[in-house]
């Protein structure tokens, strides 16, 4: 994947990870469940996942895109879970880290071992 392509995937990842998740702010702001790493949760995986591609880690194939949407889906279970969960203990900086560093190295592991071959 050239240069060129990357900044354009970055830029279309970024704004549709952003309008994924206006949606579930909106609803946890009137829930008042919201707080401000809410804001900065759902790009940790996607963003590690775009530095990884831009370093060279993993298969070069375009045909690796398919990696993005499984990155947004499971970072949006989690969040979703995160934020309208009963469980209290996971809106605390251990239970948020905790989920953060899950999504992080889900992302990692995709990058590095998941491997879509075009014919």
């Amino acid at each position: 994947m050239n240069g060129h392509f990357l900044l354009q995937a970055n830029a279309i990842i970024l704004i549709a990870t952003l309008l994924l998740y206006i949606p579930i702010w909106v609803i946890a702001l009137n829930k008042k469940r919201l707080i401000a790493f809410d804001f900065v949760f759902p790009f940790i995986p996607i963003l590690l996942w775009l530095i990884l591609t831009m370093v060279g880690i993993g298969s070069r194939d375009p045909a690796n895109l398919i990696e993005i949407p499984i990155i947004l889906f499971l970072t949006l279970a989690a969040h979703l879970h995160m934020i309208f969960s009963h469980y209290s203990s996971l809106r605390t900086k251990k239970g948020t880290t905790i989920i953060v560093s899950i999504m992080s190295v889900l992302a990692l592991l995709l990058r590095v071992f998941m491997h879509v071959y075009s014919v």
